[in-house]
């Protein structure tokens, strides 16, 4: 309900400024896309049901999300036991973090 209401009000707003009547944005890229579903599973998974609805209607993201195994194929990630109790965007930036510290660990060793 919500996500109708928040359409309705952009609908009105590009009716009622002349400068966005003409505005169209650009097709998303499928990277775009890749990271809408990923930002939308982290929100459904943390509950924010709200915001993931506004994600979707937003973004013209589908009604029928992307399985987390798309997800992971999408992003080059294996999903196993301990990954999946958490959303996969977490899991990225977990790893992500992690080689940085073990670059930043190796550059102060090499160093000394």
């Amino acid at each position: 309900m919500r996500a109708k209401v928040t359409e309705i009000l952009q609908d009105r707003q590009f009716t009622n400024n002349p400068g966005c009547r003409n505005f169209c944005p650009p097709p998303p890229t499928a990277e775009v896309l890749l990271i809408n579903d990923l930002i939308k599973e982290y929100l459904e998974w943390n509950g924010y049901l709200y915001t993931s609805t506004v994600l979707t209607s937003e973004a013209a993201l589908p009604k029928e999300k992307r399985t987390r195994a798309e997800l992971c194929a999408e992003v080059g990630v294996k999903d196993d036991e301990k990954s999946s109790a958490l959303p996969l965007l977490t899991n990225i930036v977990a790893a992500y973090t992690e080689r940085i510290k073990r670059k930043i660990s190796k550059i102060k060793k090499d160093c000394t």
